[in-house]
């Protein structure tokens, strides 16, 4: 990683274009801006080696995680293919907020830490579970997980041959249980 620090600052020092923000797969930039953003700031970077080890850089969360096997090829120094596939790989994954890989990794962020309003994490989580095409149980579970003690212990007392089996008749039965 000093290596990459070094080469930035070497191309800040050749150029007066700012550097790129940070890419992490959702929010913004957008993917289409941010390889914007990376193509003026790396204009002048020819070997497409170093190109992609330097675009790496600027990666952090989910779209960190999600290339991740572009990291180990670095750390066993093999190549790491042409430039154009490692966009065309970032393209795909990332270019719409419609696609089902964009909507589960909303989901997986939505879920990484637990809620203690579920009205609110409801309204977010529907948007995207919706999209996502997982099934409803993986879905389920995913709501669990955050669900708050107090409603999880109502579940605890109730036959679960009763529990929903849908993520939306789930989730509906979790909000019922906080009113």
């Amino acid at each position: 990683m000093a290596e990459i620090n070094l080469l930035r600052l070497a191309i800040q020092g050749l150029q007066k274009v700012a550097a790129p923000e940070k890419f992490s797969g959702h929010g913004t930039p957008k993917i289409k801006e941010w390889l914007e953003q990376i193509y003026l700031y790396l204009d002048d970077v020819m070997d497409e080696q170093l190109r992609i080890k330097l675009s790496l850089s600027y990666l952090e969360g989910d779209a960190h995680d999600y290339i991740d096997n572009y990291y180990t090829l670095v750390q066993t120094t093999q190549l790491l293919g042409t430039w154009a596939d490692f966009v065309n790989w970032l393209t795909t994954s990332y270019n719409t907020k419609d696609k089902p890989r964009e909507a589960q990794l909303e989901v997986k962020r939505l879920t990484k830490s637990p809620w203690t309003d579920m009205s609110k994490f409801a309204e977010k989580f529907k948007k995207w579970a919706n999209k996502s095409a997982l099934p409803d149980v993986d879905l389920i579970e995913k709501i669990r997980c955050i669900t708050p003690e107090k409603i999880l212990q109502v579940h605890v007392g109730t036959d679960e041959n009763q529990w929903p089996i849908t993520w939306e008749a789930y989730l509906n039965w979790d909000l019922d249980i906080e009113r």
